[in-house]
């Protein structure tokens, strides 16, 4: 809510601005305020500064990103400015997602799952279709994709297995005498 928000009102001004301030002082003041407010988390102590910092990054993130877009054709050229789009917006999305759960990498069994199944298989995956891509592309054949779909195949029945071992250690540590019931 507070990013559609920040959005919302700043998105719109900031990209006006992208076209009469020079671009690369924008994105790089963006960024060291961004830099700025995430310095200020460990110091926040109610949950009111928690919303106002979350909602300060996010209007600054609103000047970055129409400046960033609008920076792209002047990089790439138009002809490539759809797919340098998509590829930069696939890449921030897959990125901030594993960084968010690499912290849980090795937490309870909830979040390892989280972790090794969704998170850092997809990002895995990701990379492994485009290697695939360019492999169909260049041997004209589907075996790039078949190993693939086995090395996913693999790292997900890894994972799964790693995270029910865990699941079951988690289990067998709650004691009967505790209170607390295997299956709450």
């Amino acid at each position: 809510m507070l990013r559609i928000l920040a959005f919302l009102l700043f998105s719109q001004p900031a990209g006006v601005m992208a076209d009469r301030i020079d671009r690369k002082r924008i994105l790089i003041g963006a960024d060291l305020i961004r830099f700025a407010l995430l310095a200020v988390f460990p110091f926040v102590d109610s949950v009111w500064q928690i919303y106002a910092l979350i909602f300060a990054i996010n209007a600054v993130t609103a000047f970055f990103t129409p400046t960033f877009e609008a920076t792209l054709p002047d990089i790439v050229g138009s002809e490539h400015y759809v797919k340098a789009l998509s590829v930069s917006r696939i890449g921030r999305r897959r990125r901030s997602r594993c960084r968010a759960f690499y912290a849980y990498r090795s937490g309870d069994a909830n979040m390892r799952s989280v972790w090794l199944l969704c998170s850092r298989n997809d990002a895995i995956g990701n990379i492994a279709v485009v290697f695939a891509a360019i492999g169909v592309a260049y041997s004209a054949t589907g075996w790039p994709d078949l190993a693939v779909a086995a090395v996913m195949g693999v790292l997900s029945l890894t994972a799964a297995k790693s995270v029910v071992a865990q699941a079951r250690g988690e289990l067998a540590a709650v004691s009967p005498t505790s209170g607390v019931s295997a299956g709450s």
